[in-house]
């Protein structure tokens, strides 16, 4: 489906999960890790139609909806 919106604009996107997730972003050279989400933001990079996004690994190992509550609380 193709999604147009009109205006000036930067979508986000943040990635939340386990160590899948993480996938050693905080210890590569690469700030999105080595997994889907780099592979995520390569993608966008490709479809001219988004160029204004963002993407955020907050990924950790050990993730649990109850860790995520405590943080936003």
């Amino acid at each position: 489906k193709n999604i147009s919106i009109k205006g000036s604009y930067t979508m986000q996107i943040i990635c939340l999960g386990d160590s899948i997730t993480d996938c050693n972003h905080l210890f590569e050279d690469f700030p999105l890790g080595n997994g889907y989400v780099q592979i995520l933001s390569e993608m966008f990079k490709k479809e001219t139609s988004f160029n204004n996004v963002q993407i955020k690994n907050y990924g950790f190992d050990g993730f649990t909806v109850a860790r995520v509550l405590d943080n936003i609380r």
